[in-house]
């Protein structure tokens, strides 16, 4: 029972890691394309 869920966590964070990793690329490609529109903020 524990192997099952073993997988399940490790499948669950590929995912999360993979959709974080996706959204962060996309980010910078829609910054490269916006211009002075799409350039991030810095939090200072």
């Amino acid at each position: 029972m524990g192997n099952i869920f073993a997988i399940i966590a490790f499948a669950v964070l590929w995912i999360l890691l993979g959709v974080f990793f996706f959204v962060v690329l996309r980010a910078l490609l829609t910054r490269g394309k916006a211009g002075d529109k799409g350039r991030w903020e810095h939090g200072l």
